[in-house]
């Protein structure tokens, strides 16, 4: 084997730049590595951000629905109360213990006393009907608000896209 004369100094310049060369190259695969995890980072980031937004417009378009559902709702159900206390105020009328002011004039009447009295006793109010306006005004205003809950919870076991109420 040959071995060539090659003076120490020249040896260590020659390693020197090999190391120097080796350290350039590990730098610059680095430094690209650390390009190329930084796009994927703004890569990721820009995607999380575009689901992001995608979801907020989905969650804002199925709450709107909801609010149109909830809306309609709440027309059909003023609509539905406003039928139900006429019927309610036909019902009164028509089925009322006594009608308001008459017995009034009758107990003051001097020959109350002496007639027979076919007419509900005193101790009953005069708007009575079993139970009162009132008593009857909210049971009736109860089961319309209670059925339009229930006609609008129907509609939420519904899929969002056939949902009509």
């Amino acid at each position: 084997m040959i071995v060539p004369n090659i003076s120490p100094r020249l040896a260590l310049g020659i390693a020197g730049g090999l190391v120097l060369a080796a350290l350039l190259a590990w730098g610059f695969y680095w430094k690209a590595q650390a390009a190329h995890n930084l796009a994927k980072a703004d890569a990721c980031l820009n995607a999380s951000k575009l689901a992001a937004e995608a979801n907020a417009r989905m969650k804002a378009a199925q709450e709107q629905k909801y609010k149109d559902i909830a809306h309609d709702a709440d027309e059909k159900h003023a609509a539905e109360l406003a039928e139900a206390r006429s019927a309610v105020d036909e019902y009164i009328r028509t089925h009322r213990a006594a009608p308001s002011g008459v017995r009034t004039a009758r107990v003051s009447a001097p020959e109350s006393a002496s007639s027979p009295d076919t007419s509900v006793p005193e101790e009953v109010p005069s708007d009575s009907i079993v139970v009162t306006e009132t008593d009857v005004r909210a049971c009736n205003d109860a089961i319309e608000y209670a059925w339009a809950a229930h006609g609008w919870a129907a509609t939420l076991n519904t899929p969002i896209v056939e949902a009509q109420p």
